[in-house]
């Protein structure tokens, strides 16, 4: 647990961090955090709630950090990387990335720039705000891109696993843009959140 890391405006909140290490069969199924290639399909594993409490987003937009955390629920825990595991073994994810800092909307501009491609998706949320469906830090929750014509095969397997999924869209151009129930919330180029992401510190230290 990491205490005593602190700067001009105080100490870090207490983290516990958990340290693992596993072991890879095959090479060949190492799955990467970018988009790969045009036309592949992009799905969300899991579901997202009104789960906005210690959020990046409540941080930053509002200031504050407060609130009640994301409920973890375990059985939902166990099946999600049991249900990816298997899509990966199977030779069926381009990529994969976990939704637990910035939600949705983060997870989803990494994986454009860790792919240097953009992509265009549109979440249903029924009940939440477009702010919460793209930022909520919802457990249990796993982005994925997969070739066309394995997109039916990794829903059987989210089927097998109980895992709840949804066809978000689809990678390819220079945009970055989501939707939320219908409307459009992000609408920008890949090469501007880029030069924002890369220049973070510096925009800090300003």
């Amino acid at each position: 647990v990491s205490l005593y890391n602190e700067n001009a405006k105080g100490a870090i909140y207490p983290t516990p961090v958990v340290g693992m290490i596993g072991l890879v069969h095959d090479t060949d199924h190492i799955t990467t955090q970018g988009f790969k290639q045009a036309d592949d399909i992009v799905l969300l594993l899991g579901e997202t709630k009104a789960e906005l409490g210690g959020s990046e987003f409540q941080t930053v937009v509002h200031g504050v950090t407060e609130g009640r955390p994301p409920v973890l629920d375990l059985a939902a825990e166990e099946n999600l990387p049991r249900a990816v595991l298997a899509a990966i073994q199977a030779g069926n994810v381009q990529s994969a990335h976990d939704l637990s800092e910035g939600g949705l909307a983060g997870a989803f501009a990494v994986s454009c720039i860790s792919g240097s491609i953009g992509a265009s998706a549109e979440l249903t949320a029924e009940g939440l705000r477009a702010d919460i469906a793209l930022f909520s830090e919802s457990q249990s929750r796993i982005l994925l891109s997969v070739r066309p014509e394995h997109a039916d095969e990794v829903l059987q397997v989210c089927a097998q696993y109980e895992v709840p999924v949804q066809r978000l869209g689809v990678v390819g151009g220079d945009r970055i843009q989501l939707g939320v129930n219908g409307q459009a919330a992000i609408d920008i180029t890949r090469e501007a959140v880029e030069r924002v992401w890369k220049d973070a510190i510096q925009c800090l230290m300003r």
